[in-house]
């Protein structure tokens, strides 16, 4: 088991998993008001077959890390990944999840701030 805030890791067994609190954001009001973002960053990521070597979530902990690199250099609101997107063409893999792209545009629009 990874520590706490340590990399995200994934067991062998369906739905256990390490800490992965490294991916998303802990910011508090109390940061959001001290920064005063004026940009918001959502990344979005998906879940879907990595092949036998990589977890479902990879994606999105791509997603997550690239945007908290952003956030390491630019004053932004980090907001929570969307973990699901479009991968109609993993379909037939198994464990990969996916929503269409009216879907995933109405809940990035629903999101804009």
């Amino acid at each position: 088991m990874a520590e706490a805030g340590g990399d995200c890791g994934v067991e062998p067994h369906i739905g256990h998993y390490e800490n992965c609190l490294a991916l998303l954001p802990t910011a508090t009001i109390t940061n959001v008001q001290d920064q005063a973002p004026r940009v918001a960053v959502l990344p979005v990521g998906s879940f879907e077959q990595q092949d036998a070597y990589l977890p479902l979530i990879t994606d999105t902990a791509i997603a997550a890390i690239i945007t908290r690199e952003v956030d390491a250099r630019y004053p932004v609101l980090v907001l929570p990944p969307i973990t699901v997107s479009c991968s109609h063409e993993h379909g037939t893999w198994p464990g990969s999840v996916s929503i269409s792209v009216r879907t995933l545009n109405a809940v990035v629009d629903d999101i804009r701030l």
